[in-house]
Parts: C-alpha cells; sequence; structure tokens
C-alpha cells in the first residue's frame, strides 16, 4: 500500500541519510586511496621540505624505502672514460728539487703529474736519474730494436733478483751495447734501479 503522507516524507529522508553515508565513506577511501599511495618520488619532495640529509655519495633505495623507514645506497659510478670523469686525484707528486710531496684535490689540468703512491712518485725521480745515466753509459750508442740480429744488453728483474741477458728484439728501458757496460752499469747504480721497480716492472 502506497502512502502518500508523512509516511513518504520519513521513507525519503531515510534514503538520502543512507545516500549520505555512502558518498561520506566513499569520499574517505578515495582519500585514504590517495594518501598511502603517494610515490616515492612524492616522497623525496616531503623528505627535501623537512631538511633531512643524505650523505655524501648516498642516494634513496627506492626499492627498500617506506613511509617509515628511509634506506640509502651507496651510489655506484662508472669507471672514467676521459681524465675529466676521474672528478678526484690523491697521490704523490715531484716538486721542486725533487721533493715528493703529497696532494688531494679535483681532477684539473695543472695535476696531471700526481702519482698514485709515494713509492710510484720516489720511482719516477730515480727513473729520471736512470735516464740520464744509461744515456752517458751509451756514449752515442742506440739500441735498433728492429734489426734482429744485432744484440742488446739488457738489465731486468726476475724473482727479485737483478739480471743482465741480450735480447735483439724485445725493448728494454736499460739496454747497452755490450754485457760489460751493463754490469758496471749495474754494479754503480743498483740502488737506483731498484728504486725505480714499481715503474718498471
Amino acid at each position: 500500500m502506497l502512502c502518500d503522507g508523512p509516511c513518504s516524507a520519513v521513507h525519503s529522508q531515510q534514503v538520502n541519510s543512507k545516500l549520505c553515508s555512502v558518498k561520506s565513506i566513499s569520499t574517505v577511501s578515495v582519500q585514504e586511496s590517495l594518501f598511502f599511495n603517494l610515490n616515492l618520488t612524492k616522497l623525496i619532495k616531503l623528505m627535501k621540505t623537512f631538511n633531512i640529509e643524505i650523505p655524501e655519495g648516498y642516494e634513496i633505495d627506492q626499492e627498500k624505502s617506506t613511509f617509515e623507514k628511509i634506506v640509502f645506497k651507496q651510489i655506484k659510478k662508472g669507471l672514467p672514460k676521459t681524465w675529466e670523469e676521474l672528478t678526484k686525484v690523491e697521490g704523490y707528486y715531484i716538486g721542486t728539487c725533487a721533493g715528493v710531496s703529497d696532494y688531494q684535490g679535483a681532477t684539473k689540468e695543472v695535476n696531471k703529474n700526481v702519482f698514485a703512491t709515494r713509492k710510484q712518485a720516489e720511482a719516477a725521480v730515480a727513473l729520471a736519474q736512470l735516464s740520464q745515466l744509461r744515456d752517458a753509459y751509451r756514449q752515442g750508442w742506440k739500441p735498433d730494436w728492429q734489426n734482429h740480429r744485432t744484440k742488446k744488453y739488457v738489465i731486468f728483474c726476475e724473482d727479485s733478483h737483478f739480471r743482465i741477458d741480450y735480447w735483439c728484439t724485445r725493448e728494454y728501458f736499460l739496454s747497452f751495447e755490450s754485457q760489460a757496460i751493463a754490469q758496471e752499469f749495474l754494479k754503480n747504480f743498483k740502488d737506483l734501479i731498484e728504486k725505480a721497480q714499481p715503474l718498471m716492472s
């Protein structure tokens, strides 16, 4: 039986009340969904607002980070393809009076003379001395490494011991015209040869 009086009004109010309730629940659900589905990109922006400091050389691990816990991971850099991509130089250089000094700084044109270790820098000083002394002992002689018939007497290190042998086409820094000259050179400058080994081996 249909009711056109107060009964109809009461029924209409009940229906409207239920619709408003459903609408309210739906609105809250959408808001909660939007809030809890914020991606890490937005989270990172929020972190910047909160002034959270990221350690140098690290970045946010977007796979492991959550709203409750931020995880950092070390930034992996690829191998440099140019001197400039090295970005940082640390080691030792040869200064005035052949002194060896330490150095640390950004990659520049002026610090291409920095060795990675002190031993390498000291070896470079010894190698420079040996190059001058070697040419003095050669007395104008120059090895022709293209000629496989002429012997060149060389000084090299094998099993932590210095040896003298002859080669025809295999190039060596300390090479001489005769075995006697090579022996004399080794006898007089063995200490310098030992210092230069890090750059000769």
